[in-house]
C-alpha cells in the first residue's frame, strides 16, 4: 500500500483531546458526529497533517519511529492511517 500524493492538514470543527498516559488521542467531529480514537501510529500522521506533502510526513514519520524500521512498513502505516483519517474526514487533501 502507498500513501496518497499531495498535502494534507486536520480538518476543521474538530475538538482534539491527547490521552498520552492511555497512548491514545480523542478527536470528535461536530459536522458529523463521532468520536474517534488514533492509536500512537495514526496519531503521529494526524498532527503530522499540518500543511505538509506526503513525502515530509514519510520522512518525518520515520525519524519519530526510528531508523531501524523497515521503510516499506513505515510507508504501509502511513498510506493506511492517511487513508483512514481521510475516510473519517478527520484530514483533508488540499493543494500543494
Amino acid at each position: 500500500m502507498s500513501y496518497p500524493t499531495g498535502c494534507f492538514r486536520q480538518a476543521g470543527g474538530l475538538r482534539v483531546r491527547p490521552v498520552p498516559e492511555l497512548e491514545t488521542c480523542i478527536v470528535f467531529t461536530s459536522r458529523r458526529p463521532k468520536l474517534y480514537m488514533l492509536n500512537l501510529a495514526a496519531w503521529l500522521v494526524f498532527e503530522l497533517c499540518d500543511g505538509r506533502g506526503g513525502e515530509q510526513i514519510a520522512a518525518d514519520y520515520a525519524a519519530a519511529a526510528g531508523a531501524d524500521r523497515d521503510a516499506s512498513a513505515i510507508r504501509a502505516e502511513i498510506g493506511t492511517a492517511i487513508e483512514r483519517l481521510l475516510g473519517d474526514g478527520l484530514i483533508e487533501h488540499i493543494a500543494a
